[in-house]
């Protein structure tokens, strides 16, 4: 009865953490399963609805077992202990072979995230220029050194039809004077309009064309 209380508990914390996770990301839109590459519509669809799953199986799971605590019981069920630790293990395990990025990770240099997102995402070499070129921005941080991709969404889903490219990126912004981090949406093609801007701890809309 021990063992079978623990395994379940385990399994109950597994999955608040997960849950967790996986509502932050939705409420701030970074999908952990597809954050940080380019994909098509169709991975980009069967990624929400993974998370979905995922969270739908987590909200059973935590019922289930919080209902077995409030009844008495009277045998143990190895089986049954066994697959609800299992759950979500197995959508951990999913979550890390799905999101295969290449990403370097946030603590790299500047200059290597950059260079990672002119190889990963079409156009990013436009990007750059264009904040480069972004006279608001270049007040605040003088002259820009890299563009680089930082903690929030980046990621670019490309439609081969009529819809294009969409996607959001976050960036830190790195100049000679000062650094900040822009924020913009894009559609049909990856291009920077107008970017949410936040320089010492200030954020503002800044328009790049």
């Amino acid at each position: 009865m021990k063992n079978e209380k623990f395994i379940d508990l385990a399994g109950l914390v597994l999955s608040g953490m997960i849950g967790i996770v996986l509502l932050v990301s939705l409420h701030d839109r970074v999908n952990p399963f597809l954050n940080y590459r380019e994909m098509q519509v169709g991975e980009a669809m069967l990624a929400y609805l993974m998370t979905l799953l995922g969270l739908f199986l987590l909200i059973v799971q935590a019922i289930g077992i919080t209902f077995r605590f409030t009844q008495e019981r009277q045998s143990f069920n190895s089986s049954g202990s066994v697959a609800r630790l299992v759950i979500p293990i197995v959508i951990i395990t999913t979550l890390l072979l799905t999101n295969q990025s290449s990403f370097p990770g946030t603590w790299a240099s500047s200059q290597t995230r950059q260079q990672w997102a002119i190889e990963e995402f079409q156009n990013y070499d436009g990007v750059v220029k264009t904040i480069k070129h972004c006279k608001p921005i270049v007040d605040q941080v003088g002259q820009v050194q890299f563009v680089a991709p930082t903690r929030g969404a980046n990621y670019v889903v490309s439609d081969p039809g009529s819809s294009g490219h969409s996607g959001e990126f976050t960036l830190e912004v790195v100049g000679d004077k000062a650094t900040g981090v822009a924020y913009s949406t894009f559609h049909i093609e990856t291009i920077i309009g107008y970017v949410e801007f936040t320089h010492q701890g200030r954020a503002e809309t800044l328009k790049c064309f």
